[in-house]
């Protein structure tokens, strides 16, 4: 879709019959493509589009808390988890199968995030029925409000918590 819209042929190359069917990609390859130009379509960050790389490993591999061994067996986890959990990720409708929870809910939403997409998020959050829920929107991120913009989004959570905690 942002891809038809920034004429990018390159991407629509890249794209073209890798539409998942209710999540699940027809390979590996296929869900690694999509999840790239997602992130530098800026459905991953908002403001700084980046592909997979430049958006996830690199700041990693520019912070003194990791070092690269670290990296790679971050990068490994990830597609471990990638292949173990993904059917059984996308497999769970939380509308169908999760309509009540006895703790408090405070959902943090970047309005671009692609990843999990808003109107998916909000639908489920509307039935659910919980002590004490808060949706709370960040209109200049995407997928991580809390990097994108994490002074709003520290001070916005602390609040819900406070919130939270009164109403229970």
């Amino acid at each position: 879709m942002e891809a038809e819209r920034l004429g990018d042929k390159k991407a629509m190359r890249a794209l073209s019959g890798i539409a998942p069917t209710e999540g699940r990609y027809p390979s590996d390859k296929a869900m690694m493509t999509q999840r790239n130009y997602l992130s530098r379509f800026g459905g991953g960050n908002y403001k700084e589009r980046h592909g997979m790389f430049r958006s996830l490993l690199i700041p990693l591999l520019k912070s003194d808390e990791y070092s690269l061994g670290d990296v790679v067996r971050y990068a490994k986890g990830a597609l471990y988890l990638s292949k173990t959990l993904w059917n059984g990720v996308v497999a769970l409708h939380l509308g169908d199968t999760i309509n009540k929870l006895s703790v408090p809910v405070i959902i943090t939403q970047g309005d671009h995030d692609y990843n999990t997409p808003t109107s998916i998020v909000e639908a489920w959050f509307k039935t659910l029925e919980a002590p004490y829920k808060k949706w709370i929107s960040f209109h200049e991120s995407a997928h991580s409000p809390i990097a994108e913009e994490s002074e709003k989004w520290g001070r916005e959570v602390e609040s819900a918590l406070g919130e939270a905690l009164a109403s229970v």
